[in-house]
């Protein structure tokens, strides 16, 4: 028991380093970064491995920690372009506001192993207010 809460801990001060390196994080108060870490969770891709579709409705807001990440579009003639690359301490995975229907309008792929940081659009939004 004791062991698993001094595991859990240094995750949760893993998580907050790394929150720490984000730029639309680094002028929050120490509480106010382990209030964010509440909402958050890491995930972790293999590579190759895809994070999320083109479409997908809602796929939440990731923060690249560790590894690239790229942001894929098919065009109208059925090609795949890449969009942008994605590099530690970059946010991705926004979605399509103004729409019924909240979407994403692109894929995303890891290029390499890669850890993120993931936070629904929900919770995201929610803690923007706060």
């Amino acid at each position: 028991m004791a062991k698993e809460a001094f595991r859990e801990g240094q995750a949760q001060d893993l998580k907050l380093e790394m929150l720490r390196k984000v730029h639309i994080f680094e002028d929050l108060s120490e509480d106010e970064l382990r209030d964010a870490l509440k909402y958050m969770q890491v995930r972790d891709f293999r590579r190759n491995e895809y994070l999320f579709f083109e479409e997908e409705a809602e796929p939440g807001v990731y923060i690249l920690i560790d590894g690239l990440i790229k942001l894929l579009k098919e065009t109208h003639d059925a090609r795949i372009v890449i969009v942008r690359l994605v590099y530690p301490g970059d946010i991705f995975g926004w979605i399509e506001w103004g729409k019924k229907v909240p979407r994403n309008t692109y894929t995303a792929k890891a290029m390499v192993e890669s850890k993120t940081l993931y936070i629904s659009n929900k919770d995201f939004i929610n803690l923007s207010i706060k």
